[in-house]
């Protein structure tokens, strides 16, 4: 099943997410993580839950919160392979460099585990995951050459090492230090790589596979709906720019009852 979504957009947003992999009815995943950079800081938050119930609470996070608005995402739907279920083996990862946190998530599964001894650097794995000894390993290399962003970064070079790395086993990845975001497609296609680009309007833009996921931009009337303070999303904080062409009319959204309930800041 489809389970690594990143977006960039050329501004902040907030998009809704529905991890409909948690209905009930469906089987359940080993664990989900959404991580993004709030308010276009540097520092990254990650929300994430191994081993999730059916109606996770933690999951509508994802949907109602609205503080949850960037230029960048990663939401990734773990399947297990490498490493106990727990929270250090959930991604996304975020380690620090350069001033900033970057953020790895990666579809597939290597066959063969990289020699640590061999790879060993300044950045060391905290879970047991094929993927975060693949994060250390890229992002020791890049401490190596003095690179502190991805574009600073020689893109020949760094597909070079994610080429051999993907000689065993499926390695798709997005990698992203907050600005940019770099995204490498398994060569042997077990893990098929879909692109796709958004142009306004797209207040009611939706995005869903029957497995994992859905995503829209009614976002702001899911948070209203769900929280007795204005929304802080910059669509509803900001004044909308004149448009040259009429909008067309944004259908009402019926929201689903709140899963939990934000109480407004105290006076």
């Amino acid at each position: 099943m489809p389970n690594l979504l990143a977006m960039s957009f050329e501004g902040e947003l907030a998009p809704s997410f529905d991890l409909t992999c948690l209905e009930p009815g469906r089987t359940l995943p080993d664990g989900w993580g959404l991580g993004y950079y709030p308010g276009g800081e540097p520092s990254a938050t990650v929300l994430k839950e191994p081993a999730p119930p059916q109606g996770s609470i933690r999951s509508q996070l994802a949907r109602v919160w609205e503080h949850l608005e960037s230029s960048l995402f990663l939401l990734h739907i773990r399947s297990a392979r490498w490493g106990a279920i727990t929270d250090a083996n959930t991604q996304p990862f975020v380690r620090s460099w350069g001033r900033r946190d970057w953020m790895i998530g990666h579809s597939g599964s290597l066959t063969a585990r990289p020699d640590e001894r061999l790879e060993r650097g300044v950045f060391e794995p905290v879970g047991s995951t094929d993927t975060e000894l693949v994060f250390c390993i890229l992002m020791s290399r890049f401490a190596e050459r003095g690179w502190k962003s991805i574009a600073d970064a020689d893109l020949a070079e760094v597909r070079g090492w994610l080429d051999v790395l993907d000689d065993d086993g499926g390695l798709t990845i997005a990698l992203t230090d907050g600005r940019d975001l770099l995204v490498y497609a398994d060569r042997d296609q077990d893990s098929a790589i879909f692109l796709g680009q958004l142009a306004p309007p797209y207040d009611r833009w939706c995005s869903a596979t029957a497995t994992s996921w859905s995503t829209s931009r009614a976002r702001h009337q899911t948070a209203r709906a769900s929280s007795s303070r204005p929304c802080r999303c910059s669509r509803c904080r900001q004044p909308r720019a004149a448009s040259p062409r009429p909008t067309p009319p944004v259908p009402p959204v019926t929201p689903a009852p709140p899963a939990i309930r934000l109480r407004p800041p105290p006076p």
